[in-house]
């Protein structure tokens, strides 16, 4: 018993994937991580997002302060092309809009 106790204290189980259930730290950290690896940075901000106040939300805070620079950059960058489109679909005559 007492190895099997020094073993536990040795490794820690951690859930990861996508179907990681419960609103528990470790279950967001297993769902943003499955998210980051299928690139959806979006899906894996939120989880990040939803963590309670605590050492691990302060440890994912930077990444996720990136994270949040990134998703808004791509956005204004999304309005930008479209808009520059449309601009030229309107200034070329017979363009298709």
């Amino acid at each position: 018993a007492a190895v099997l106790a020094r073993l536990a204290s040795l490794v820690s189980i951690r859930p990861v994937g996508e179907g990681t259930t419960g609103d528990d730290p470790p279950a967001r950290l297993a769902r943003a991580e499955a998210r980051l690896g299928a690139g959806d940075m979006q899906g894996a901000a939120a989880e990040l997002s939803a963590l309670p106040p605590g050492a691990i939300a302060e440890a994912a805070k930077p990444w996720l302060d990136r994270a949040n620079a990134r998703l808004a950059a791509d956005a204004a960058l999304d309005k930008l092309q479209n808009a520059v489109i449309a601009a030229l679909a309107q200034a070329v005559p017979g363009a298709p809009q």
